[in-house]
């Protein structure tokens, strides 16, 4: 009798976190890609660097794609559960990762970035999940050194 009224505090509890994070996490991966693609169109028209541009728009809308699937989760008042934010937050994860290999590999000086997914995470989930994003994080960051920006351009290319 005593179990059920827990979980559902508990529950209760998980769902008022989200609520709370979900429009602060939205408004930050909003952010994430209005300055990605500032970036991106400043890098390629001012300062007239190549940049493989399928590829970049291709996770950048991608990105978005995901954006819009959270935002309209959160204003139809579906459900928004700890999963899919981890899920979503591992998603960015490897994006930010196909970014950077693309544009520079471990050496792009926007591989700082990679922390916002972890402080998220760590601020938002669950102990054990905020662990996977970290070590999906640093998974990905070892790739940036396995695979140079030259092999992934050649795969593209292909």
């Amino acid at each position: 009798m005593i179990l059920p009224r827990i979980t559902s505090f508990i529950g209760r509890a998980q769902k008022e976190q989200v609520d709370v994070t979900l429009p602060w996490l939205l408004a930050l991966r909003w952010a994430e890609l209005l300055c990605q693609i500032v970036l991106i169109v400043s890098v390629w028209l001012v300062m007239h660097i190549e940049i493989p541009l399928l590829p970049v728009t291709l996770i950048i809308l991608f990105e978005g794609a995901g954006n819009l699937f959270l935002h309209l989760r959160h204003h139809r008042d579906l459900p928004v559960t700890n999963r899919m934010i981890l899920v979503i937050l591992l998603l960015d994860t490897v994006f930010l990762t196909g970014l950077l290999q693309i544009t520079g590999g471990a050496m792009n000086p926007f591989v700082f970035l990679y922390l916002i997914h972890i402080v998220t995470g760590a601020i938002i989930l669950q102990e054990k999940c905020s662990w996977l994003i970290t070590a999906t994080t640093l998974a990905c960051y070892a790739l940036l050194f396995y695979f140079p920006p030259s092999f992934i351009l050649s795969l593209i290319h292909i």
